[in-house]
Formats: C-alpha cells, sequence, structure tokens
C-alpha cells in the first residue's frame, strides 16, 4: 500500500480513535478523587456519556444524504473533532465544568457525540474507497486502518497509566484536544474531491429539464409572427424571474433528492436488520451489554 495524504489521514484519524482511552483514563480518576464520586455514580455517569455512540447508523445516514460544500466526509469529520476539541477544552478552561459532576458529564456527552460522528464519516471513507481499490487494496487498507487503531489503545493505556501518576488530569485533556486540533487542521487542507468520491448530490433528469424549457418554449412574439423588439427594461426583469424560477426549482429539486436518498438510506438499513446473519448478532450484542450490571 501506498503512502499518500489519504493514508496518512486514515492512520491518524483511527490512531485518535483508539488514543481516545488516553483522556478516559484520566476522566474516572478525575471524578474519583477530585469530585468525590462513589463508584456506582461513576458507572452510571460514564454509561449516560456513552448515550450518543447508540445513535451511529442516524449520523451514517445523516453523512450519506446531507452533503456540506459539495463532500459529506471530511465536513463531518471536522464537525465531530471540534465537538471534541471544544468538549475537552471547556472542561479544562471553564471552572464550572470542571467543578461539577453534571457539567461535566454534559461535556462528556458532547465529546462522544463528536467521537461517534468522527468514526461514522471515518469509516464511510475508508468503504467507499475500497469499493473502488481491488480486493487485496481494499484488504490493506481495511488492516492499516485497525493497525492504526489498535495501536493508538495500546499507546493510550500505556502512555495514560505513566501520565496519571506524573501530571493531573486536565494536562491530559489538554494533550488530547491539542491532537484533535491537529486533526482538524489536517482535514481543512485537503480537499475530498481528491480521493474520487462523489463531490455532490446530483439531481437527475434537472439540467435536462430546464435546457429543454428553454429550447422548446418559443417567445409571445414568434408565436405571433412578429420580430422581437428590443426591450432592455423588459428583458432584464424576464431573465431575473427565470433565474428566480430556476433557482425556487433546483432547491426543491435538491431537497427532494436529499429526501430521497434518506429514504433509500433507511431502507437498505431495515433490509440489513432482517438479514438473519446481522439481526442474531446485534440481538446477542444487546443481550450480553444488557446484561452488563450497573
Amino acid at each position: 500500500m501506498e503512502l499518500s495524504v489519504f493514508t496518512v489521514l486514515i492512520g491518524v484519524g483511527y490512531w485518535i480513535q483508539g488514543f481516545r482511552c488516553f483522556p478516559w483514563l484520566a476522566v474516572n480518576f478525575y471524578l474519583m478523587n477530585t469530585l468525590r464520586v462513589d463508584s456506582s455514580t461513576l458507572q452510571l455517569l460514564m454509561t449516560s456519556a456513552n448515550l450518543p455512540m447508540v445513535a451511529k447508523p442516524i449520523y451514517g445516514i445523516i453523512s450519506d444524504a446531507v452533503y456540506i460544500a459539495g463532500a459529506h466526509r471530511l465536513p463531518y469529520i471536522i464537525i465531530g473533532g471540534l465537538l471534541q476539541a471544544i468538549s475537552w477544552g471547556a472542561i479544562v478552561f471553564i471552572p464550572a465544568a470542571g467543578s461539577s459532576v453534571y457539567i461535566m458529564t454534559s461535556f462528556l456527552l458532547v465529546s462522544n457525540l463528536g467521537a461517534s460522528i468522527v468514526e461514522i464519516a471515518t469509516d464511510a471513507l475508508v468503504a467507499e474507497t475500497g469499493k473502488k481499490a481491488k480486493a487485496s487494496s481494499s484488504g490493506e487498507l481495511q488492516s492499516f486502518a485497525w493497525i492504526a487503531m489498535a495501536a493508538g489503545g495500546i499507546m493510550g493505556n500505556l502512555f495514560g497509566g505513566i501520565a496519571i501518576s506524573q501530571v493531573d488530569a486536565k494536562t491530559m485533556f489538554i494533550i488530547f484536544g491539542f491532537l484533535l486540533s491537529i486533526q482538524v487542521m489536517a482535514c481543512l487542507t485537503v480537499d475530498e474531491k481528491s480521493f474520487g468520491l462523489p463531490s455532490s448530490q446530483k439531481v437527475p433528469g434537472l439540467e435536462n429539464n430546464s435546457t429543454k424549457e428553454k429550447v422548446d418554449a418559443p417567445s409571445v412574439t414568434e408565436r405571433l409572427g412578429e420580430s422581437p423588439m428590443p426591450n432592455k427594461s423588459f428583458s432584464s426583469e424576464s431573465k431575473c424571474d427565470e433565474f428566480g424560477t430556476q433557482a425556487i426549482k433546483s432547491k426543491r429539486a435538491a431537497e427532494c433528492a436529499v429526501m430521497k436518498s434518506v429514504q433509500n438510506q433507511v431502507s437498505d438499513l431495515l433490509g440489513a436488520l432482517k438479514k438473519p446473519q446481522i439481526a442474531y448478532s446485534l440481538a446477542w450484542f444487546a443481550v450480553s451489554y444488557a446484561m452488563i450490571p450497573i
């Protein structure tokens, strides 16, 4: 697998996903030692903070259907990275966030929301790129992504265990927020079109219909058999009206395309959930997690 901007971006993204255990290790000690949270309440708070992870299919449907500035992967990675960086920064620099259990839990929830958005967008980016690549190249990319995540997890736990005895928890939060800022800035410098992905939503037949209307629709003077008289005021107004009509049609067509895309994504998701091999696996995971004591 050749080293490129794309592979570096994917590697950094998955590595940071694995490295998330670094600040979360500090969160546990911060809540117990600084805020004096008991073990049962701590487990409840940590479970509540992970609620955004449950809605990952919804984030995936939105990123598939709604394009931002002609792209639908990197913008969501940037948004998710910013949510995480802002959340960790707020815990450090806002006194109330670092001294109140409930406010801190709210920021942790927002951080997990950003992390889940980044994970969905990054996974989709790898999947879409793998579809265009050869079977061997696709497998190499998936392996590279999982290796990067595993490396991030190992380093996060290792360095987290060392750092927790050397520095305070807020310093660990700042370090992770700085890493997230680097990821966001790296994504801002890359154009998603360079990956060969669709750059925007296409509305079939819109341009053809508008062109056909312009060609087939004769003017009033042509229908009456008269030569058109030059009238700059009338021509300017008609052009403005025509432009406004086309803009409204384009906007409505784009909205219909988004709704149609969402419907297709939901239909595909429901179809996948009806498959026994997927439904049984999800049921097993749900039951196993439900049996974990709080």
